[in-house]
């Protein structure tokens, strides 16, 4: 954190003389009044503590009892001790502009502030994928857990998942801090890369298509998890097709032309052979890895559907053009056509990695409704339950409250900001109680070490 901040200090002073700004931000605030400042302040403080109090014990139960130390929880330890960095780097400072509204924080100390509050973020994601990828082997392979999911492989999962995380965020305020900034004040109540962009004074291209790529990268990265495992499933090769369900006449036609085009693929490609084969300039492999394939579909895909709203967007601008001669030049500013181009691209690649997320994971639903034993499929269900509820509880706040401001939707900003402060502040006090209450051997463990505390205290 101290690294971070020397950091921040040493690359915009020296660009702070040149465009005359302050080495202290303006933030958005709450602009609550003083009764109800208090109220927030003791409802933030009383959260935060909560927080504390559940991921702090979720970790010592889990710690101080041999029996949990298992795949499943100590990948469970990566949740709470995210949800401290999280709550830990944004609490302290929404308690103290609710006690003091100051509106104000150094430079550095916000920078540090958004590298963790991303850490927090893009780690839930990672940690929930391995997690995701734990229950699958269970569920699968509940023979071989043990094995397959020994303590060398835990190990390199979980230094892949924090060494991954910090280095795409390290890289993402890498490329923010080149740029100089000349103005001061914050859009949000807490400090994030999309609003300290709008603190430059300078091309951010590189920045959103970084920030824009980067979900799908994890979204590969994650394929290459889970393809990393394609050989230790039971997985028969031969699959049942539709057929064609043709008269015979027309399959008698259909079968000449088959024919004809076999035949056809048989000299070109015998040709190509035979071109490759007595050449030994063209003696080069040439293979695709799943996950390459998978990243080759999603941009196939991405510019397919691309093509469409580009399309639109330039039938928009003809529009406007014919329609709106005098004003054409008002509506289609250069803020105007930022938005359209930025609405454009986000909801491309969202459409495409929500297409994408679930023809991958898709197959492992329908495997467990095809259990055969009803009290099995409950167990697997079941199994899957606590992390689904995590899923939703970490991504639902998140996407609505980023599709609402980029999309503006909310009119007003104190909502607005209220919207953004909780999806953040939420997840962390809400995560242990949830795998407390839903996960059996924890639940028991935490029974009997309240029981045992009762006792001692009584």
């Amino acid at each position: 954190m101290y690294l971070s901040k020397a950091i921040a200090d040493n690359i915009m002073s020296s660009t702070s003389t040149i465009y005359n700004v302050t080495s202290d931000l303006s933030l958005q605030g709450f602009d609550l009044p003083p009764e109800k400042a208090i109220v927030a302040f003791i409802f933030a403080a009383l959260n935060y503590i909560i927080i504390l109090f559940c991921n702090s014990f979720l970790l010592f139960t889990i710690i101080n009892n041999k029996g949990l130390h298992e795949p499943m929880y100590i990948l469970l330890l990566n949740l709470p001790i995210n949800d401290l960095i999280g709550s830990t780097c944004l609490f302290p400072h929404i308690m103290r502009e609710l006690l003091f509204d100051t509106r104000t924080m150094p430079f550095s100390i916000c920078i540090t502030q958004a590298f963790f509050i991303h850490v927090y973020a893009l780690s839930a994601v990672f940690v929930l994928t391995v997690m995701a990828y734990d229950r699958y082997v269970a569920i699968c392979q509940p023979m071989r857990y043990t094995t397959i999911m020994s303590e060398l492989h835990l190990t390199k999962i979980i230094s892949l998942v924090w060494l991954t995380n910090l280095t795409l965020i390290a890289i993402l305020f890498i490329l923010l801090l080149r740029l100089p900034r000349c103005r001061s004040y914050l859009t949000h109540p807490y400090c994030d890369n999309p609003s300290l962009l709008q603190l430059v004074c300078a091309d951010t291209t590189i920045n959103n298509l970084y920030g824009l790529l980067i979900t799908a990268l994890c979204q590969v990265l994650s394929d290459n998890i889970m393809s990393s495992t394609s050989t230790i499933y039971n997985v028969t090769s031969d699959l049942s097709l539709q057929g064609f369900d043709l008269p015979p006449e027309k399959a008698i036609v259909a079968f000449v032309f088959a024919a004809l085009n076999y035949i056809i693929i048989l000299f070109c490609n015998s040709f190509l052979l035979f071109t490759i084969i007595n050449n030994k300039g063209l003696h080069e492999p040439m293979t695709m890895p799943f996950s390459i394939c998978i990243t080759q579909a999603f941009f196939i895909h991405v510019y397919a559907v691309s093509v469409v709203f580009i399309l639109t967007a330039m039938a928009y601008d003809r529009y406007v053009a014919i329609c709106q001669p005098m004003r054409y030049t008002t509506i289609m500013s250069k803020l105007h056509l930022t938005k359209i181009i930025s609405l454009v691209w986000l909801t491309n690649l969202t459409l495409m990695a929500i297409l994408f997320i679930l023809l991958l994971r898709l197959p492992r639903l329908v495997a467990v409704t095809r259990i055969a034993s009803i009290s099995q499929r409950w167990k697997a269900f079941h199994t899957c339950l606590t992390h689904l509820l995590l899923v939703l509880l970490y991504y639902m706040p998140v996407l609505v409250a980023y599709v609402l401001g980029n999309l503006r939707l909310v009119g007003n900003v104190d909502l607005f900001t209220a919207i953004l402060t909780i999806s953040v502040t939420i997840p962390p006090m809400v995560n242990p109680i949830i795998y407390s209450l839903k996960t059996d051997e924890l639940r028991d463990k935490i029974v009997k070490l309240l029981g045992k505390t009762k006792v001692a205290n009584g």
